[in-house]
């Protein structure tokens, strides 16, 4: 984005959304609205705990932020 090269965003961008727009809403809790982790894998400390993960939550944010930025960009 910065370096203006458009060809590199353009390719990638589809597959961006693809991601934000399908992984994450199936690896949603729909109770808390916060991430899943998925059974049998560790937190940010690869320790093997169960439930959700807020600062996976907090990751997405910042991804949605950032494609919204592309977005504008393109």
């Amino acid at each position: 984005m910065y370096t203006g090269n458009l060809t590199y965003i353009e390719t990638y961008y589809p597959t961006l959304l693809s991601v934000l727009d399908n992984y994450y809403v199936k690896h949603t809790d729909r109770n808390t609205s916060l991430l899943l982790r998925e059974e049998g894998y560790g937190d940010y400390g690869f320790i093997p705990r169960d439930g959700s993960a807020a600062y996976y939550s907090a990751l997405y944010v910042l991804a949605l932020r950032r494609a919204a930025d592309l977005a504008d960009y393109l």
